[in-house]
């Protein structure tokens, strides 16, 4: 310690006291009661959707689930609340729940990051496909099957979506039969999803559950299935007047349920009916298709000349 240093006076507290510690104090406090204020904000949007809601997200769930529905608050970080609601503010749209289904690990990543776009400053890869177009993909309200279908866990996220799409005069015929009924610039409606193109519109509100998750359960089957559906996997006739479930499913873009072994099953790509997205991704698959056989050929051919000459 320096000698001049150990004769100086000790200062007051009133000298150490930093000159600008009340600016500080109140910037400090006016801070904390805006996240307070925003925070508010965001509860409230998320109480008066679940008000407006929840009859309509109850009665479409319930064919398609086994017991109570519960509700709990996704646990979204606060710049994602933030990002939503100055969407909000910035977009004239209305508010529209929407399902979204995931692997359930996936669902703390979400709720702390965000619904993103994959590959938009991310390192997020597209895994389900995006036919018609790279963006966050959601079903409708009146369609949760749509997205129990990617459930690896029965419980899936509630979203809130800022919808300003405009409904179309007349639909659009898009890749895969789905018709496209509305859409702007940020939404698109195709069949039974809504597809968001800007990650501030959407964000997880809710995420429901129940004991099991039965998408492919049609709603005039909802006591009747279980027993049926036993029986048939047994191998044995059901009981009538019901019909034995479908083999192949339908449940998806180019996707299958198998019912008997319980697996997904992934069709051939198909041309589309309008554009050449699809008749390009058609001769891909095809090509591929030759290729393989070729080589099977050469390799048979091959073994053939290998065998004559030994």
């Amino acid at each position: 310690v320096e000698p001049t240093l150990l004769r100086a006076r000790v200062p007051s507290a009133e000298e150490l006291r930093d000159p600008f510690w009340e600016e500080a104090a109140a910037d400090r406090e006016a801070r904390r009661e805006a996240r307070m204020a925003e925070r508010q904000g965001f509860e409230e949007i998320r109480r008066q959707f679940l008000v407006q809601h929840r009859e309509a997200i109850t009665d479409s769930l319930a064919p398609h689930v086994d017991g109570p529905i519960e509700f709990r608050p996704a646990p979204v970080a606060q710049h994602v609340q933030q990002r939503f609601i100055d969407s909000t503010r910035e977009v004239d749209g209305e508010l529209v729940p929407t399902y979204h289904g995931s692997q359930a690990e996936n669902y703390g990543s979400i709720c702390q990051r965000g619904l993103l776009i994959p590959g938009r400053r991310n390192e997020l890869k597209v895994v389900n496909g995006a036919v018609h177009g790279r963006g966050i993909y959601t079903a409708r309200v009146g369609a949760p099957s749509l997205s129990m279908g990617f459930c690896s866990d029965s419980r899936m996220l509630v979203c809130g979506v800022v919808d300003d799409a405009n409904p179309l005069a007349r639909r659009q015929a898009m890749y895969g039969g789905h018709s496209l009924s509305a859409q702007s610039q940020a939404i698109k409606h195709v069949g039974d999803a809504v597809v968001v193109f800007d990650e501030r519109r959407v964000v997880p509100l809710f995420e429901v559950s129940a004991d099991k998750f039965c998408p492919y359960r049609s709603s005039g089957q909802q006591s009747q299935v279980p027993q049926n559906w036993s029986a048939w996997r047994g191998n044995k006739p059901p009981s009538a007047p019901h019909a034995a479930p479908p083999v192949l499913i339908p449940c998806g873009k180019n996707k299958a349920y198998h019912a008997p072994t319980g697996q997904f099953a992934f069709m051939p790509l198909m041309p589309a009916d309008r554009g050449t997205h699809g008749r390009n991704q058609k001769r891909v698959y095809e090509k591929k298709v030759w290729q393989k056989v070729r080589r099977l050929d050469r390799y048979e051919k091959a073994s053939n000349i290998a065998a004559s000459v030994g």
